[in-house]
């Protein structure tokens, strides 16, 4: 299934919030791998992304998965604390 960046677009939040059935993910993540431009804008939003086109052993597409929702959910956490830290205020 040949995607279009169009269609990569509009399904990068789909993607990242896990709401797409396996075909469609597997399409978007060969659509990753081959379109530079649509590689540059999914790392400038989440560069996590990165490790989906790390090459390797056979590993399961839900194992690839569970890692990259562990890494998404380290850097959300770092992103907030760096935030927080930013707005405290002395009272």
């Amino acid at each position: 299934m040949i995607m279009e960046c169009t269609r990569f677009e509009e399904l990068l939040d789909p993607y990242l919030e896990d709401r797409l059935d396996e075909g469609e993910r597997r399409a978007w993540r060969e659509h990753l791998g081959a379109c530079g431009p649509c590689r540059r804008l999914a790392l400038d939003r989440e560069p996590v992304l990165l490790l989906t086109l790390a090459p390797g052993r056979e590993v399961s597409g839900s194992r690839i998965e569970e890692c990259v929702a562990g890494v998404r959910a380290l850097t959300h956490g770092e992103r907030l604390t760096r935030d927080l830290r930013r707005r405290r205020r002395t009272w």
